[in-house]
């Protein structure tokens, strides 16, 4: 996916799709939906993790170590700091608008992604 779509490409997909899947969550509840929309989520999200550990070594503001260490510690915080955080909001607002923070992360997924489309194009267009 990624030789065909490019990074950019399958994360602006992985983002759709996850906004999509939590959209399904929240926005109808019944078992049977919630548990696709947990599975669409789920494959939005699971692009993201193996591309962002992939840039990271090929950082050029940092050392390829450094910048896979900083994106492993991100990945462990909100590994440890996720569950808890997402059980404070359902407990505070309940577990709708819980999962609606994850509606989040996929906006900020498509925005990245596009800012790296946009970022790609106009290098293309200065390099013509």
């Amino acid at each position: 996916v990624i030789v065909r779509f490019k990074d950019a490409g399958t994360l602006l997909a992985g983002g759709v799709l996850s906004a999509i899947g939590v959209l399904l969550v929240v926005a109808y509840p019944q078992q049977y939906l919630s548990i696709g929309g947990f599975f669409i989520a789920g494959l939005g999200f699971s692009v993201q993790v193996p591309i962002t550990f992939r840039l990271a070594g090929y950082s050029t503001a940092k050392s390829s170590a450094d910048a896979i260490a900083i994106v492993a510690r991100a990945g462990y915080f909100g590994l440890l700091a996720g569950p808890s955080l997402f059980g404070y909001l359902a407990e505070w607002f309940g577990l709708r608008s819980s999962l609606t923070t994850l509606l989040l992360f996929g906006f900020c997924t498509i925005s990245i992604a596009l800012y790296v489309v946009r970022s790609a194009r106009s290098d293309q267009v200065s390099n013509a």
